[in-house]
């Protein structure tokens, strides 16, 4: 069951990308923006119970990789859902996945983000729902 299923315009994901390379040197940065300048293709993004997926990338969660924090931002003038894993038991970090909310979306996005903690909780009790 898809709890979201967001497209972006080629404009919105470039603006994202070139967001998401300010942090690099900056010919790494200028080398990436000429390469994307050509290549962009804006990818779906489908977020359902038990996994996320970004165009051919995907992430599960489950009994061992639950959702420990979901944070929502907006930097210059991009929302970017952050969604944080852990590995249960052994309490490490799974990593990071950001996530470009696309324009009106947002009211949806704090949803998303309340019914997957909800869920989390719920499944860590045993009683997943949703």
């Amino acid at each position: 069951m898809i709890k979201a299923h967001w497209t972006y315009s080629k404009q919105e994901w470039k603006a994202y990308l070139y967001n998401s390379l300010k942090r690099k040197n900056f010919f790494l940065r200028t080398w990436k923006k000429l390469l994307l300048s050509f290549t962009c293709k804006a990818p779906e993004v489908k977020i359902t119970p038990v996994s996320i997926t970004i165009g051919n990338e995907r992430r599960e969660i489950s009994h061992a990789v639950r959702v420990s924090n979901i944070e929502l931002m907006n930097i210059d003038e991009i929302n970017i859902m952050t969604v944080s894993f852990e590995i249960i038991g052994a309490g490490d970090k799974a990593g990071k996945i950001h996530i470009p909310v696309p324009k009106g979306k947002l009211r949806d996005a704090f949803e998303l983000r309340q019914n997957l903690l909800d869920a989390n909780q719920a499944c860590l009790q045993g009683q997943a729902r949703w």
